[in-house]
């Protein structure tokens, strides 16, 4: 088995992020030389991502992170959480695309495209908003040219029976791993001082190991998935569930008052 790698994503990047930090996480990647996928909502509508004021000059700034060699990926259309569907993983209840018939996607699908065609920036990659999508999605993925899924708990990037480059997104912050690809997902909107903090020395401390989409296409390109990469992810999907489950179960629970 080959010694692991990390790929750095951030999800939920519109014109509304949180510009303050990202500025901070931007001259990070940028003087440590990592290139990211970026996970780009084309027409955010989700108040839960308004963080500031919308940025004017939101689609320069993905061309310059382009030009960086950073990759960029479709976040869904509008980040709207309407439908109440896990998907094929079935880690969140709620889902964008997954569950609607071929049509309602396809147009919702096509529209996020135009937008972001329309400001010369083809998606390389496709990442679905809560990690809700069906084979419809993937259907219009590769109907529409996207060559790369960020998504799936698999141990090992492969390549799917219809040509997708499947690259795993299996943990949401740095971890030492023996072995395997590992993308970790990142949601700055509420970072702190102290995450920017921590964020900084951990790419110092992995910079030599985090890897990037171009390294997985040279490697992985054309590699066929084994049965123990997707037992591994099924046992992973698994403990995130379970995991979620009882974070739910927690936040359910009536608080004790300070008087008992």
């Amino acid at each position: 088995m080959m010694p692991s790698r990390y790929i750095l994503r951030f999800d939920d990047i519109c014109p509304t992020m949180n510009w303050h930090v990202w500025s901070e996480i931007e001259s990070i990647l940028v003087n440590n030389h990592v290139k990211p996928i970026l996970a780009v909502v084309p027409d955010n509508i989700d108040k839960n991502l308004v963080c500031e004021k919308s940025h004017s000059g939101f689609w320069d700034e993905v061309r310059k992170w382009k030009s960086f060699g950073w990759t960029i990926a479709m976040h869904g259309f509008q980040h709207n959480l309407d439908q109440v569907n896990g998907g094929i993983l079935g880690i969140s209840s709620l889902s964008e695309f997954a569950g609607l018939e071929y049509e309602i996607q396809k147009r919702r699908f096509c529209a996020g495209l135009k937008i972001m065609k329309n400001e010369l920036v083809f998606p390389q990659a496709w990442v679905a908003p809560a990690h809700s999508f069906d084979k419809t999605t993937l259907q219009l993925v590769r109907e529409n040219g996207i060559p790369f899924v960020s998504d799936g708990c698999t141990l090992y990037p492969y390549t799917d029976r219809d040509g997708l480059v499947w690259v795993p997104q299996n943990i949401w912050r740095f971890h030492e791993m023996p072995f395997g690809v590992w993308t970790i997902c990142f949601h700055h909107n509420k970072w702190t001082v102290h995450d920017l903090r921590k964020f900084r020395k951990n790419v110092l401390k992995y910079k030599k190991v985090v890897t990037n989409i171009e390294y997985i296409n040279e490697k992985f390109k054309g590699t066929k998935t084994s049965w123990y990469n997707q037992l591994f992810q099924q046992c992973w999907l698994g403990m995130i569930r379970l995991k979620r489950k009882k974070r739910q179960w927690k936040t359910l629970q009536p608080q004790s008052s300070s008087f008992e």
